[in-house]
Formats: C-alpha cells, sequence, structure tokens
C-alpha cells in the first residue's frame, strides 16, 4: 500500500522532472542557438578572404542570410566584386541580383559598411548598379531610399540606376 505521503513525494519528483525537462528545453534551445551561431563561423571561416573576389559561397551566404545578414557578411559580399567576375556568368548574375536585394532591404547598413571598408570597389558597384540584372527591384524606390541617406555615395547610387 502506498501512504499520503508517499504519494505526495511521487507528486514533488514527478514535478522535479517536469521543471528539469523544461530547463532542459530552455538550455537545448539557447545551445541550438549557439550551434546555429557556430556554424554560421565555421561557414564564414570556409569562405577564403584572402581571395574573395568572385566567391560565390559569400553570395549564397547572404542569400541565405538575408533576412538578418550580420556586418561581416555584407562584407565580404561586397568585397567579392571585381573586374575579373565579368567572366564568370553564374556570379555576375546572382551577385548582381543580391546587391539590388541586400541594398534595397538594408540601405543605409550597406552605404555604411561601403565607406567603412576601402577594399570595396565602389566604382564596380556603381557599374553593377546601372545594370540590374533582376527587374524585381523598383529602381524609382530604391533611388528615393538612397536620396534619403545623407551620404555622397548613397547620392551617387541614386544617380547611376535605372529609370525602369
Amino acid at each position: 500500500m502506498v501512504s499520503c505521503k508517499e504519494t505526495r513525494q511521487q507528486n514533488k519528483d514527478n514535478l522535479k522532472i517536469k521543471i528539469e525537462t523544461k530547463k532542459n528545453t530552455i538550455t537545448d534551445n539557447k545551445a541550438q542557438k549557439t550551434i546555429n551561431s557556430i556554424k554560421k563561423d565555421v561557414i564564414i571561416k570556409k569562405i577564403d578572404t584572402s581571395n574573395i573576389h568572385c566567391n560565390i559561397e559569400a553570395v549564397k551566404l547572404l542569400d541565405e542570410n538575408m533576412n538578418n545578414p550580420t556586418e561581416q557578411e555584407i562584407t565580404f559580399f561586397l568585397l567579392t566584386f571585381n573586374k575579373l567576375c565579368k567572366n564568370n556568368i553564374e556570379y555576375s548574375e546572382y551577385s548582381n541580383e543580391i546587391l539590388f536585394r541586400v541594398i534595397n532591404k538594408y540601405p543605409v547598413k550597406v552605404i555604411k559598411l561601403i565607406n567603412k571598408n576601402l577594399k570595396i570597389d565602389k566604382k564596380l558597384l556603381l557599374f553593377e548598379l546601372s545594370e540590374p540584372i533582376n527587374e524585381e527591384i523598383d529602381c524609382k524606390i530604391l533611388k528615393q531610399k538612397m536620396l534619403n541617406i545623407n551620404d555622397s555615395f548613397a547620392k551617387k547610387i541614386a544617380t547611376v540606376l535605372p529609370e525602369n
């Protein structure tokens, strides 16, 4: 037979197990976020930053994280642009599309990063922005976004964007 005292103790033990399970779930969620962060760092480290020109992996990384890109991901992407890439059709089309998407979604952040890194080829970016491959971005709206930023390079972008 089981006494009331023993039943209460069993209930307390069951409650402790449930609470511990919930704590483990919270810890597991934190662990998953940490794992995702580590995976992202590993992917970034796999990108050869010494030879980043035309690097399609940097383009893919930004594309995959477009909803919440880090400054490092955007910077790596911007550093991929180089005159040597013009013959690489896959890279050229993909990077042009992602350039328009990222600058449309994060105009102030992108301008800040372009101005911050002297290795970014501004002339080439202006050329890319003057010839959009993807017609999904409304250049008139993007032009207005650039004009609303108090920055000389943003104004240059606004001047090279086509009129749709």
